[in-house]
Parts: C-alpha cells; sequence; structure tokens
C-alpha cells in the first residue's frame, strides 16, 4: 500500500496570485521560496529556492506517522551546480531533530533530472508533532550552508509517499485438513520430521481416481 502525503507540481492553472499563493502554502522560508515561470516543461511552473533551501510542511497523516514507517521521495531539480541533503525534520522542544535522512548528498546540475529515493525508514519521532521535509544545500565540506551563496535550487514534481507493506495472514490457513504441513499424498507421514515422497510437492503428480492429480 502507498499513502501519498506530499504531491506538488506548481501548476495553479495560470498565474493568477490567489492561485500561486495556494500551491505554495507550507513551503518556507518566504523571503527564498517562490512560483516561477521555469519548469520541465515550456510554459509551466516550478518552486524556485534562493540559496538551496526549502522545507515543506507535510500535512497531519491517517493514520499517525510512527518510527519504522517507509518513506520515499521524487522529485525534478536543477539549479546552479549544488549539492544538497533531504530529511524529514520535527521541532521538539525548540530543537530540531531529524528522523530520518532521505538522501545525504544529492548533486544537482544545470539540467532538469529526476531524482527518486527511498524506501528510508523513520526513526523516533513524536506523532503529535509535525513533520517536515527539509532541502538545504550543502558546502564544499558537506556541511549545511546556512548562509547566503547565491545558488539557486529549481524543483518540480515534489511526491512524498508512505510505503506500507502489509500482508494479511489467517492463522492456519496453510495447514492441510488433518492439520498437516502438505498433503499426505506428498508426504505419507508427515510427523516424522523427514521429507516425504514428494519433497514439499511444488511438483509432484500421483493417479488419481479421475486421473493424475498434481500437488
Amino acid at each position: 500500500n502507498v499513502q501519498e502525503l506530499l504531491n506538488n507540481d506548481f501548476e495553479a492553472g495560470g498565474d493568477d496570485p490567489a492561485a500561486l499563493a495556494q500551491e505554495l502554502a507550507g513551503w518556507t522560508p518566504a523571503a527564498s521560496v517562490s512560483i516561477v515561470a521555469e519548469a520541465t516543461d515550456v510554459g509551466l511552473h516550478s518552486l524556485q529556492a534562493l540559496n538551496g533551501r526549502a522545507t515543506k510542511a507535510i500535512p497531519t497523516t491517517t493514520p499517525a506517522i510512527a518510527q519504522g514507517q517507509f518513506f520515499e521521495l521524487s522529485f525534478w531539480a536543477r539549479g546552479i551546480r549544488q549539492n544538497i541533503v533531504i530529511r524529514l525534520r520535527q521541532n521538539i522542544d525548540g530543537q530540531n531533530v531529524y528522523p530520518a535522512v532521505i538522501a545525504p548528498n544529492v548533486s544537482v546540475g544545470n539540467a532538469w533530472q529526476e531524482y527518486r529515493f527511498g524506501p528510508v525508514q523513520l526513526g523516533a519521532v513524536d506523532p503529535t508533532k509535525p513533520l517536515e521535509l527539509t532541502i538545504h544545500q550543502l558546502d564544499e565540506n558537506g556541511q549545511v550552508d546556512n548562509g547566503i551563496n547565491g545558488r539557486t535550487l529549481f524543483l518540480d514534481h515534489v511526491r512524498l509517499t508512505r510505503v506500507q507493506d502489509t500482508v494479511s495472514l489467517v492463522k492456519d490457513s496453510w495447514k492441510t485438513r488433518e492439520g498437516f504441513d502438505v498433503p499426505l499424498a506428498c508426504d505419507s507421514n508427515p510427523q516424522d520430521g523427514l521429507p516425504g515422497e514428494g519433497l514439499g510437492c511444488r511438483a509432484y503428480e500421483e493417479a488419481g481416481s479421475k486421473g493424475q492429480i498434481r500437488y
């Protein structure tokens, strides 16, 4: 199962200021992010992030976020050549914590390119606190660069999903009617702890009253 938590293509259906503001909702810092006419397709839009920094608040989800969940991220990006780190963040008691690093060091160039990451497992989180997707530029030493560096980043088609791998099992449904692991035709003495005549019966046939029976 896949639950979509975020899907931004920054297309408001035109350049109406109210519609563009709605597309930009949840993206910060306000002084650094904007929607511009620069995209993977001519005439469309993307998110411009000055100094390679952008944060998106993830809407409240059901079920709530929890440790051990898996996330996947995909997006398109281009910009002045730079390296970025992508993480999931929470602010707990005034301190930023990062329960998941989606990509520790991603190289972005001048041409549009698609990026895909995950599944990434979430570490310890507070389910009562908001979760944020953060993108920060790295300096030449691989450290987060919070300065004014002049390297602009463009993002498009940003999609974050939560992957829920669940398998429904019925207790003892793999047993035979007699309660054994394999049919008696495959193992005439299933309680002796030894493989039977059919060795598990992946491809085993025997004669029956109605012809060959395959197990």
